[in-house]
């Protein structure tokens, strides 16, 4: 519980300064670098042997890959295109 809540709270506290991205870049690169860091994210975490790694992992690279390729970006994507 303790990942998937720094995951929850790293999500909403870059969510602002990302959805300002999202404002100024092309869609398109943002969402192929959040799914970069998603599948970074989790092919880190199969190859962790400590859970302090998957922590460590939960609240970097895959919240900014969730806002990267989540609702935030579909929604702002359809006022951009």
């Amino acid at each position: 519980m303790l990942a998937i809540f720094g995951f929850q709270v790293v999500a909403g506290l870059i969510s602002p300064t990302l959805g300002r991205l999202m404002d100024q870049h092309s869609m398109r690169w943002l969402v192929m670098t959040g799914s970069l860091c998603i599948a970074a994210g989790l092919s880190l975490m199969a190859l962790s042997t400590a859970f302090w790694q998957i922590i460590v992992l939960q609240v970097t690279l895959l919240p900014v890959g969730m806002v990267l390729c989540g609702t935030l970006v579909s929604q702002i994507g359809r006022a951009h295109v």
